[in-house]
């Protein structure tokens, strides 16, 4: 009874390696990204180059941070015409808040698998 626990339990640690490895890998990689690109894109838009923090922001994809704020930077840009500062933030924020959630759905994409071997291990 004994090694038929092991067994499942090196099935599971297999299944886990097999579907959580690239999710953690990705989040690692995003992490690395965005420590890198923050410092960067906050001293473009302190010195008031929009244009320049989105060209940082475009080139740093596996962040995270960095595609949702290219998204804001993009609506901010897009609205320079309107004179109303309340409708041109609106807008911004809801582009952001769109690009937050397509973050979260990528994120949440191979949970499920590690979820469940999570699981089988507490149990």
């Amino acid at each position: 009874m004994h090694h038929v626990a092991l067994y499942v339990l090196f099935i599971l640690l297999g299944l886990l390696l097999l579907e959580g490895g690239p999710l953690i890998a990705r989040i690692v990689r995003a992490r690395s990204s965005t420590r890198a690109f923050v410092p960067q894109f906050s001293n473009t838009l302190r010195s008031g180059n929009i244009e320049g923090a989105k060209r940082i922001a475009e080139g740093y994809q596996t962040s995270y941070i960095a595609r949702v704020a290219l998204t804001g930077l993009k609506e901010l840009l897009e609205t320079q015409d309107i004179q109303y500062p309340e409708i041109r933030l609106k807008r911004v924020d809801r582009g952001m808040a769109r690009a937050i959630e397509v973050v979260i759905v990528e994120l949440k994409q191979g949970l499920p698998s590690v979820e469940m071997v999570a699981a089988s291990q507490l149990s």
